[in-house]
């Protein structure tokens, strides 16, 4: 049963958790940083979550969900360089979700 549990259980590292899962497969929790979005020339784009604690640098290489402004669960690996290397990005929100321009 700890086996099933453990083998089909998903789970959410912080970054400061994900500090040393260097080139490891991943799911990554952490809120962006305001104002921190950018694109880069060659079509990925680049930029920063954290957990108050770590803040870790992200490369994305993707479409970039709609109304994206607070938190973001990633999926990827941690380079040794430091960089959060990812190729799936979902929007992190509670049920009351209301984009900032109708609050």
């Amino acid at each position: 049963m700890l086996w099933y549990l453990k083998k089909y259980s998903v789970f959410f590292y912080t970054p400061t958790e994900a500090l040393h899962m260097i080139n490891k497969e991943i799911r990554l929790s952490g809120m962006l940083l305001e104002n921190n979005i950018h694109k880069e020339p060659d079509g990925n784009v680049s930029f920063q979550v954290h957990d108050g604690i770590t803040t870790i640098n992200v490369l994305y290489n993707g479409k970039v969900p709609p109304m994206l402004q607070d938190g973001v669960v990633l999926r990827g690996t941690l380079s040794p360089e430091g960089i959060f290397i990812a190729y799936s990005m979902i929007n992190k929100h509670d049920e009351r979700y209301m984009p900032k321009n109708r609050t």
